[in-house]
């Protein structure tokens, strides 16, 4: 079997470093209750009192993981299962670097605890089979692709979520409940060793994370499109576009194709091709005519191939005008027509779509937390990297000192407040046809999303971003896709989102010195930003006047 393991109060156990909490608190622990639970609800029952639990959670899952012990029972257990030839994995949900509070590197901490209990050994668990993800939807899925057949958790949150892989059997660790299988302790788990139930699952689809090499796109192509009856290639030439592919004009005969070449790798599970394969689906069952139709694809190669676009591309220097940004509006309107279809049913969320708060600040703690642990990289030019501690990480702060300690931090959307959003949306993915109209394309990040993040990563992104004087026209196309309540509660979260995409933009700049995001460039023929251009965008994202503030 393969048998996925948390780690915090599942594997290491916090209750006296919690219980000391409770007892400077004066608080006492009624018998039955966790002393976990009984901290949490103190201070969350206060005023801001999200930011106080975030704060002690970081201490104790840190600074003072020391006082933490194995649960009774769990190394005979790590040890009966590697004498059974089980293969064991630690999968905890763990961001880098605490929200808030002492700035102690958790993963770190984790891991030489896990050493110095002896759990970390060559005859016992390897530290290749320690992941520590930075969300919980990545938790989940580092278990599915782990492909376990067991995984034990103490929170039902994780067991329950409907991300969670239908082929692993969900074990509910140190507490009873009316549907999930439970075991109390580690002597009690033990019996799931000898289950012959729970042998090892149907093998997942695998997807292959490896970029199809240079030298095999011709063939692939011409491979592809002649099961589509088509005729035999005549040429083909790599067209610089994009940030993440390898993009193509085909041509066969006098007729020209699109094709595309998607970036693939083991450190990012993000499936792009997969993405804009739904997304293309869902625009032609709408029958949106804007975007060009999918002619074939092949998805074990990362490939696909489309219509071509006559027309030219705004990165070239277009003068632009009113109706080009209200043709993107008319076009993100039109997308929403299929919201309620089986097809928009199936679409996936968007990349890096969030729906509450929390979740909209994870992404950018994620991508903040991985360059402060980054920080000495000497590739980045010492002023940006002096942005990054100072300016920047003074922004970050603030903002995650208003943003945990909100009300509605954990306030997840409706779907009625959701929207089907291209998300990389704009003229940077559009052209101009002789006949005035734009075609858009790349949909690589499509799919259900926040109305919020759309609109802020409309006016954010730094290729051509949409004037500010456009916002007010925005959101009267709002206005006719969301109720008027809708609308509220959109314009209420608006400005924390704005100020939350910014600074995730601020980062995203930094991808030319990220090792995979570098590679996706190579493949793409895309140059690098100079060190002024990056320095130029972060202090206009710093320092620019709130949208609502604008359309004043």
């Amino acid at each position: 079997m393969i048998i996925g393991i948390d780690f915090d109060n599942t594997i290491a156990c916090h209750d006296e470093s919690f219980r000391k909490v409770a007892l400077n608190e004066g608080l006492s622990i009624d018998k039955g209750k966790k002393p976990k639970q009984v901290v949490k609800d103190f201070f969350l029952g206060k005023e801001n009192g999200n930011l106080e639990w975030t704060r002690i959670q970081g201490k104790i899952y840190g600074s003072d993981i020391s006082s933490a012990e194995l649960f009774d029972g769990f190394l005979p257990f790590l040890k009966e299962a590697n004498s059974l030839g089980h293969k064991l994995f630690v999968i905890s949900h763990r961001t880098r670097f605490p929200a808030w509070g002492e700035e102690i590197d958790l993963h770190k901490a984790a891991l030489q605890w896990l050493s110095e209990k002896g759990v970390l050994a060559p005859d016992s668990l390897s530290l290749e089979n320690c992941f520590f993800e930075i969300s919980l939807e990545k938790k989940i899925e580092r278990i599915e692709r782990e492909n376990c057949s067991i995984f034990i958790d103490d929170l039902e949150q994780i067991l329950e979520h409907s991300g969670f892989p239908d082929r692993t059997k969900q074990v509910l660790f140190g507490k009873k409940h009316s549907t999930l299988p439970t075991v109390m302790n580690w002597d009690e788990a033990r019996k799931l060793l000898n289950n012959e139930q729970a042998a090892l699952p149907p093998d997942p689809v695998k997807k292959n994370w490896v970029t199809l090499p240079y030298d095999q796109h011709l063939n692939c192509f011409r491979k592809l499109l002649q099961k589509k009856g088509k005729g035999e290639l005549t040429a083909m030439k790599q067209v610089k576009r994009g940030g993440n592919n390898c993009v193509y004009k085909i041509e066969i005969g006098e007729d020209a194709i699109l094709g595309k070449i998607y970036h693939r790798d083991t450190h990012d599970s993000r499936d792009r091709f997969g993405q804009e394969m739904a997304f293309v689906k869902y625009l032609a069952s709408i029958r949106v005519k804007e975007s060009p139709p999918l002619i074939a694809q092949d998805q074990s190669a990362g490939a696909a191939c489309f219509d071509w676009i006559d027309g030219t591309n705004f990165d070239s220097g277009l003068p632009l005008c009113d109706d080009y940004w209200k043709q993107c509006f008319s076009f993100l309107k039109k997308i929403q027509a299929g919201k309620k279809t089986i097809e928009a049913q199936n679409l996936p969320s968007g990349s890096e779509a969030a729906f509450s708060f929390r979740a909209h600040f994870a992404f950018l703690q994620n991508r903040r937390d991985y360059w402060l642990s980054h920080s000495d990289n000497q590739t980045i030019p010492a002023e940006i990297r002096s942005f990054l501690s100072n300016d920047l990480d003074e922004q970050y702060k603030s903002l995650a000192r208003e943003l945990i300690s909100h009300p509605d931090f954990n306030k997840e959307l409706e779907q009625d407040e959701k929207i089907i959003s291209p998300s990389d949306f704009g003229l940077h993915n559009a052209k101009l046809k002789e006949d005035g109209k734009l075609a858009f394309f790349d949909f690589e990040y499509g799919g259900w999303d926040d109305p919020a993040k759309t609109v802020a990563d409309f006016f954010a992104q730094p290729r051509l971003p949409a004037p500010p004087e456009e916002f007010s026209t925005l959101l009267s196309t709002f206005s006719e896709i969301l109720t008027s309540q809708v609308m509220k509660r959109l314009l209420k979260r608006l400005p924390l989102v704005e100020r939350i995409i910014r600074l995730k933009w601020c980062y995203i700049l930094l991808n030319d010195f990220h090792p995979v995001s570098s590679k996706r460039r190579i493949l793409s023929g895309m140059r690098p930003n100079s060190k002024e251009q990056i320095l130029s965008l972060m202090n206009g994202f710093v320092n620019t006047n709130p949208l609502l503030t604008n359309s004043l």
